[in-house]
């Protein structure tokens, strides 16, 4: 007789908590300059970006194995809420951008205000990956671009068994009712 061992997964369940009629979802635009102008133009945009509070730095590195090289990862937020999905990378070389990348989502409108509230987000979320206590798992509000729509919804990780029950990384969970949510 052999024995198997359970393993844990990281399971990402989101729960939508705002209104259907959210604004129809403009395609995100794909920020991949082919020339300096272009890497120029974007990097005057994404400092605007920045000043606006519209993106916010997550993360500055050194490079470990190219000298002067640095890397930065930004985040897009609408009204203070993060935009899922929506990040920008840049390289600079001794200060100057040498390269840019990502995607960022235009005029953005969608309720920031969430139906339900964090605590019982958490609640949803650890109930259906079948786990007790749990109480300081934070749930982080996001925007949320869904089919063709940007919802708000509880981004809640949890560690599971299965994904099956909990929810696979992306799936879907309502938060106003029963079954899926498309």
């Amino acid at each position: 007789m052999t024995k198997q061992s359970v393993g844990w997964m990281s399971c990402v369940l989101f729960l939508l908590t705002g209104a259907a009629e959210a604004q129809r979802l403009q395609p995100g635009v794909i920020i991949a300059p082919q020339s300096i102008a272009q890497i120029r133009e974007w990097d005057a945009r994404i400092e605007r970006m920045v000043r606006d509070g519209e993106l916010r730095l997550r993360q500055r590195r050194e490079d470990a194995l190219i000298e002067g090289r640095v890397h930065e990862r930004a985040d897009q937020y609408y009204r203070g809420v993060r935009v899922f999905g929506a990040d920008v990378a840049r390289q600079f070389q001794n200060g100057q951008l040498i390269s840019v990348f990502g995607t960022v989502y235009p005029a953005i409108r969608a309720e920031t205000v969430p139906r339900i509230s964090e605590d019982e987000g958490r609640t949803i979320a650890l109930t259906r990956a079948g786990i007790t206590g749990g109480e300081s798992i934070r749930p982080e509000l996001v925007i949320l671009p869904v089919g063709d729509r940007f919802r708000l919804a509880w981004r809640v990780r949890v560690a599971a068994a299965s994904c099956d029950r909990a929810g696979a990384p992306g799936r879907l969970s309502g938060a106003h009712g029963a079954g899926r949510v498309r």
